[in-house]
């Protein structure tokens, strides 16, 4: 039997590694306005709570925040069409979900904005394998809230104690809890070192198959 009837996993740092293409479009914007461009390791420490703040973060670091919201559009405007020029997802994805979902209910809950979150997952042919995608703009309350968890949950009639949350932050951790959820980390990720309190912490997507399915 499933010991899980939904598994809800984060997008960046989780399914796909994105820090170079979002890192190229935030120094594309930065230099647009005039500032020196951030190192990646700087620009993943901004990464997680969706597009506003990881612009914001950036310009502040880069000392113009005050240019944040105007820029914002010009970030969007250069993310979209190059967000797949070096985003692939992490190795052992592809070959985990595509037996997890035959197993159980897959959903992407994400900060990132819905188009660019289904262009992603569909030119990497991973839209398939998931029964819902949403976004930073899909629901009212974005991660940590655990609204959007639970209209999930609510959306495939899964308990709290039969979901679980998937992802490589704090933030999805805490969306998991808050929601009642139970909560897996994965080591891989970009921002793995932040976790704290998960119920489980995986270091490859193999192992969420034991997880998932009592043997």
């Amino acid at each position: 039997m499933n010991r899980f009837d939904l598994v809800v996993f984060d997008l960046d740092g989780t399914l796909v590694d994105s820090l170079q293409d979002l890192a190229a479009s935030v120094n594309f914007t930065l230099m647009h306005y005039g500032a020196c461009a951030l190192s990646a390791s700087s620009i993943q420490n901004f990464v997680g709570d969706g597009t506003q703040a990881l612009v914001q973060r950036s310009f502040q670091a880069a000392g113009i925040e005050s240019r944040w919201q105007e820029a914002l559009p010009e970030f969007l405007k250069h993310y979209q069409p190059h967000c797949l020029s070096t985003t692939r997802p992490y190795p052992g994805i592809p070959e985990t979900l595509q037996r997890l979902h035959k197993q159980v209910k897959l959903a992407v809950l994400t900060n990132k904005p819905s188009a660019s979150t289904n262009h992603i997952l569909e030119g990497l042919q991973l839209r398939q394998f998931f029964d819902a995608i949403a976004g930073g703009d899909t629901f009212q309350h974005r991660k940590p809230d655990p609204r959007g968890l639970r209209s999930l949950m609510k959306q495939f009639d899964a308990t709290p104690k039969r979901t679980l949350m998937v992802g490589d932050s704090q933030i999805d951790m805490e969306t998991g809890r808050r929601a009642g959820a139970w909560t897996c980390g994965v080591a891989y990720g970009m921002k793995s070192k932040e976790i704290c309190g998960a119920d489980a912490i995986i270091d490859k997507p193999r192992e969420l198959e034991n997880m998932i399915t009592i043997t």
